[in-house]
């Protein structure tokens, strides 16, 4: 994408500008003076073209694992934004994975750094994968609990094609 490619609505104060960066990833940076979300003025959001249909059939739901804000230091993102007031979260979809973390602006560098750190080397211990799978598998339990739409979104996974990508693990364990 390039600051080109975005229309900024009529009045807008937001400003844009595209960076490309020495590894070949491309950002869009957005500054915008009136936006200050949950207290926080500072918001990173990256999206990966990477989802469960990527994932190899011998490993299913791996884009969701990595999907994960945990490592290398489990938790050790997510405690640091909390005792900061600020907080993050990732959502693995099928075709895409996206992550989202606030914080105040003077914390950013050392955020980024932190966010940067299971992107370049990821540790994926034991331990932290069985924790993964469990807080995977409760959240899909709950989701079934509350949700009509995952109930529906969960059967028509169960009655496609066995060897088609929609078939594939997304959240559980079954």
């Amino acid at each position: 994408m390039d600051v080109q490619d975005v229309i900024p609505l009529p009045n807008s104060k937001k400003q844009f500008r595209s960076i490309e960066l020495k590894n070949g990833l491309c950002a869009l940076l957005v500054s915008d003076p009136e936006l200050e979300w949950n207290g926080s003025p500072a918001a990173v959001s990256m999206a990966v073209r990477a989802g469960n249909f990527l994932d190899p059939p011998e490993a299913q739901g791996l884009a969701h694992f990595l999907g994960s804000d945990k490592f290398p230091m489990e938790n050790a993102l997510d405690n640091y934004l909390n005792m900061h007031g600020g907080d993050s979260i990732a959502a693995t979809d099928d075709d895409h994975t996206i992550f989202f973390l606030f914080a105040e602006s003077k914390l950013l560098k050392h955020v980024l750094d932190m966010f940067a750190r299971p992107f370049i080397a990821p540790l994926m211990k034991p331990g932290s994968m069985n924790r993964e799978i469990q807080s995977i598998d409760s959240e899909f339990e709950i989701l079934l609990k509350q949700s009509d739409t995952h109930r529906l979104y969960q059967l028509r996974r169960h009655t496609s094609k066995n060897d088609h990508a929609y078939n594939r693990f997304t959240a559980g364990t079954q």
